[in-house]
Formats: C-alpha cells, sequence, structure tokens
C-alpha cells in the first residue's frame, strides 16, 4: 500500500510542478488504474459468460492502451498523455462493446462507462474541452439507438445471471469511480481550503504582530528624532549664526547643510584680540557620532585660542591634535576619531592658513586661475608618525575671494550612475 502511495505521488512528476498539476496528475494515475483493473474484471467476466470473441478482447485492448500510456506519460513527464488516452478509450471501448453486444438491455447497459468520458473532461481538461466530449457521448448514444435492429445479438444467449450481473456491474462500478474521484477531489479542495485558511489566520497574526512592531518602532523612532532635534540645538550652540558672521566679517557667506539632523562637519569663527580666526572642519563619522566628535573638536580649537592664546593656525592644529588625543585616550577602549580642518587666521590684509587634509582656494581679483593652497596629508587625531603642521602665510589685495571647505560636498553620490559629484 505504501509503494502505491509512493507510486502515486511520483507519477509523472516534475520539480517545477505547482499543487493544482501534482494534484491532477495524481488523480489521472488513480482513475486509470482503476478502470484499467476493471477492464481485467470485465474481459474475464464476458470469456466466462460468453466465450472467446470479440467482446472479450475490448476490455483487454483498453487496458492495453492505457496500461502503455501510464509509463509513456511517466517518463515524458506530460500527464495529459495519459488523459487523453483514458478519455478515449472510456468513451468508445464502452460503445463498441454495446455495439457488439447488441441491444442496450442484453449489454447491461454498458454504455454507461462512456459517460465517464465528458465527466472526465470535466476534471482534467478546460471547460469548452469537455463539450467535445459530451457531445461525443450524445452521438454514440444517438448511433447505438439507430443501429440497434441491425446490430448482431453476441448476448441473445446469455443467461439472467449475466444479464442481472452485468446491470449491476456497469451501474455500481461508474458510480464508484467517479464517487471516488469526486471524493478524492472534494477532499483535496476541502484540504487546500484548510491549508489556506491556516496561512490566511497565521498571516493575520503576523500582521497583528507587524503592526504592533510598528508602533513600537514609532514610538521609538519618535523618542530619537526628539532626543537628536535636541542635539541639534546643542550642536548649533557652539556655531556662530550667520547675523553674529556678518558682523565680523561682512562679506562672507557660510553653505551648511547637514544631511541628516546633526552632522560632523561644523565650521568655526573667533574673534580674538585683533585676529579672526576661520576654520572649516569635518569630524570623524556622520550623524549623531560625527555630532559629538564636533563638540569635542570645537572645545579644542576654542581652548587653543582662548587658553593657551596660540595665533599661528599650524601650532593650533598641533595643540589641538594633543587634546583631542588626550581626550579620547580616557576611553577604555581604541578611539581613533578626529577631523581634517582648513584653519586660517585674517589680521588686516595677512592670512596664514594650515590644513589637515583640506585645502584652501584663493581667486585673486581679476584672475579665473584658482590657487589652491594644499594642507598636511595627516588627520587631526590619533594618527602614525604625526607631523608638525605647516601655516602658509599669504598677503591679500582688494577683491580676492578665499574658499574654505570640507569634502561633504563633493562626496555625495548622485546621477544616473550613482557616481561622487566631486
Amino acid at each position: 500500500m505504501n509503494f502505491l502511495i509512493e507510486l502515486t505521488k511520483r507519477f509523472a512528476y516534475h520539480p517545477e510542478d505547482k499543487d493544482e498539476a501534482l494534484f491532477l496528475k495524481q488523480l489521472i494515475f488513480i482513475v486509470s488504474l482503476s478502470c484499467c483493473l476493471c477492464g481485467l474484471i470485465w474481459g474475464a467476466m464476458y470469456y466466462w459468460f460468453l466465450g472467446t470473441g470479440f467482446t472479450m478482447m475490448l476490455p483487454w485492448i483498453f487496458v492495453l492502451i492505457v496500461g502503455t500510456a501510464i509509463p509513456l506519460a511517466h517518463f515524458r513527464k506530460n500527464h495529459y498523455i495519459l488523459v487523453y488516452a483514458q478519455l478515449t478509450c472510456i468513451t468508445w471501448i464502452p460503445a463498441l462493446i454495446q455495439w457488439s453486444l447488441g441491444n442496450i438491455n442484453d449489454s447491461g447497459i454498458v454504455m454507461m462507462w462512456s459517460f465517464l468520458g465528458p465527466i472526465g473532461a470535466l476534471f482534467f481538461l478546460k471547460r469548452r474541452f469537455s463539450l467535445y466530449w459530451i457531445v461525443q457521448f450524445l452521438m454514440i448514444v444517438i448511433v447505438s439507438v439507430i443501429i440497434e435492429p441491425r446490430l448482431t445479438n453476441d448476448a441473445q444467449h446469455a443467461s439472467e445471471t449475466y444479464r442481472h450481473t452485468f446491470y449491476l456491474m456497469n451501474i455500481v462500478a461508474p458510480s464508484i469511480v467517479v464517487f471516488g474521484a469526486s471524493f478524492y477531489f472534494v477532499s483535496n479542495m476541502i484540504k487546500q481550503k484548510d491549508l489556506y485558511f491556516s496561512l490566511l489566520k497565521s498571516l493575520e497574526r503576523k500582521n497583528k504582530e507587524i503592526t504592533e512592531i510598528m508602533n513600537v518602532l514609532e514610538i521609538k523612532n519618535k523618542e530619537v528624532t526628539e532626543s537628536i532635534t535636541y542635539a541639534k540645538r546643542i550642536q548649533s550652540a557652539i556655531m556662530p549664526t550667520d547675523a553674529q558672521v556678518k558682523e565680523i566679517l561682512r562679506d562672507m557667506f557660510i553653505l551648511y547643510q547637514p544631511k541628516d539632523i546633526v552632522a560632523g562637519d561644523f565650521y568655526w569663527v573667533k574673534k580674538h584680540d585683533e585676529n579672526l580666526f576661520i576654520g572649516a572642519c569635518d569630524c570623524t563619522g556622520h550623524g549623531v557620532p560625527g555630532a559629538m566628535v564636533s563638540v569635542i573638536c570645537n572645545g579644542a580649537l576654542n581652548r587653543c585660542v582662548e587658553e593657551f592664546e596660540l595665533e599661528n593656525p599650524g601650532m593650533i592644529l598641533d595643540k589641538t591634535r594633543e587634546l583631542v588625543v588626550k581626550e579620547f585616550e580616557k576611553s577604555d577602549v581604541l578611539v581613533q576619531d578626529g577631523m581634517d580642518a582648513a584653519i586660517l587666521k585674517i589680521n588686516g590684509n595677512k592670512i596664514i592658513y594650515a590644513g589637515a587634509n583640506n585645502p584652501l582656494w584663493l581667486i585673486r581679483n581679476n584672475s579665473n586661475q584658482i590657487e589652491e593652497i594644499k594642507g598636511n596629508k595627516q588627520a587631526v587625531g590619533a594618527t602614525r608618525n604625526p607631523q608638525a603642521f605647516s601655516s602658509h602665510e599669504l598677503e591679500l589685495e582688494k577683491g580676492d575671494s578665499i574658499y574654505l571647505f570640507t569634502d561633504g560636498f563633493v562626496d555625495q553620490f548622485g546621477g544616473e550612475r550613482e557616481k561622487k559629484f566631486g
């Protein structure tokens, strides 16, 4: 029994088969085996009651054709070979038996089997194809009625036992086949319905869980966003406003557009005695981590000018590096964060520049050329073999323009190819 069940599951199996195809393959295999068994029994019964002859051979011809189609369909992974063989044989061979035996009464209404053709077409083929098979059945019935008087009656000498036996067999057996196929079909539908219902309930539960998680995430996101927004107020407090900058230096502009609410980039403007210090700084990291480093680096720059009274930008970067490294050494883990920066001191028409990876651009009045003064190739922070930062002294003329910047703008990805802007 287990072998038969496994054989049914493996019939014409293909890895890409969907559930519906698998079900139809199993169903046609079961129906065909059942009909072949009936064919063997019917052939033996005709031989028992009628002896050898054409009638006895017809059920066995059915078994031969359908039995051959079973392995052919299996090895070609195409169950429709068996479907068309089964439908053709179950429709026409009972009709040939009917015409061989004579009238309907003497045949035990064997033509009942032919009706399984259009019923099977409803199961295995598209509905419009089933019309073709019901037309065949109706044609068989009409032809049987018309030619009945002209048929030779091979069963005219058969006993009443023969007639009663085949009446019973030709009513019960097709009914069992139809009921069995329908039961198998309906059971599969109920199984699929239960499975879909179970999946639906599972999806509803998962959807409820996801909704609850989304609500929690929304609350957490709101709390985090509010905290970061408050952190922005703290970061903004360490940088002067545009109005405050304009009071110090009129012909100056600042383009500051953080990608996130807070950023690792910041600008530094400091007036001390007769000197004006300006810086464009890019701290390690983005968002909140970068903003936290920016607070430390900004504080170190202010201490260099106010506490240590340094005026040379190169020395300011050296001291800032020392302060930042010392601050991070307090941690139990290795912290190598820091910043790239361009620092400028302005005193009258004289400027002194020092840079940590970030350059200074100078455009002279009435000139289209950009003069680039490069900084040192090292960051302000823990580095291997740190060198003293170099200072560059320049003299400005009226109409000259100076630009300090970080890599925040040129490093943005975009465009059709998602390339960096710079």
